[in-house]
């Protein structure tokens, strides 16, 4: 499998071993990285690739493939048509999607997660192979003893159950024909394939929501990952767990 990693490098020091051990390596996977250079980051460019080199002759069976970094400006993007900070975010998923697609490797599944996302759960990705060199879905198993099982069918793809708009922006995973029009939503956004997005302006969670299942006819299951942002373990405080209430564009 492949995962992309997008954002910011910050308490990337301290998120990255997650990633590889909770996801990357129980899949034999492929790290894709595109990011920001931060001025005021104090974690450079430099020491995240030493800290990646030095999990990687841990976990022998992990691979950093490419990494993205691009220099940022405010001028970079259209404000009339994404909100705040949504534009860098979509544009980073693109990009990292992007080097996914010029690697020419063929994977079973690919997932999307923020840097700065730490891993509690272990993912692990079973194909279901029942045509050699066709597609077939997979079962996403969740936990040290897999206690929670999905099946992930051809047109949908998994994300975390923390959301404001039935679907969230942080962690998404699922086969690659889903997750390459997820990964290209930025694009998809500027050439007009959503009017609504582009009259009411794409708002991270809901601009997902609607483009992938009104636009491009994709579903989700949301469940839990067991992942928060940064590195310390909190109380987890629901703000629309697996409720429709706040979907304004379902």
């Amino acid at each position: 499998m492949a995962l992309c990693l997008s954002g910011e490098l910050r308490k990337h020091k301290h998120t990255y071993l997650t990633h590889i051990g909770k996801v990357l390596w129980p899949n034999e996977g492929h790290a894709y990285v595109a990011s920001w250079i931060v001025p005021d980051d104090g974690f450079t460019v430099d020491a995240f690739k030493g800290n990646v080199e030095y999990y990687e002759d841990m976990y022998k069976s992990v691979t950093l493939v490419a990494v993205r970094i691009d220099f940022f400006h405010p001028n970079m993007f259209d404000s009339k048509l994404f909100k705040r900070n949504t534009a860098k975010m979509f544009f980073l998923i693109e990009a990292c999607t992007r080097l996914v697609m010029a690697s020419g490797v063929v994977y079973h599944a690919i997932a999307r997660s923020r840097l700065d996302l730490t891993f509690h759960s272990t993912l692990f990705v079973d194909i279901n192979i029942t045509n050699r060199g066709k597609y077939s879905p997979f079962v996403l198993k969740i936990g040290n003893k897999h206690k929670r099982r999905l099946n992930v069918t051809k047109n949908t793809f998994v994300v975390y159950d923390y959301t404001y708009h039935c679907i969230n922006d942080w962690f998404a995973i699922g086969p690659p024909d889903v997750m390459l029009k997820y990964g290209l939503l930025y694009s998809i956004v500027q050439s007009g394939a959503s009017p609504h997005m582009n009259e009411v302006g794409c708002w991270t969670e809901a601009c997902i929501s609607w483009v992938m299942r009104k636009v491009l006819k994709v579903e989700w299951i949301a469940t839990d990952v067991d992942v928060q942002l940064g590195p310390e373990r909190e109380t987890r405080q629901d703000v629309g767990k697996g409720s429709t209430l706040k979907c304004r564009y379902r």
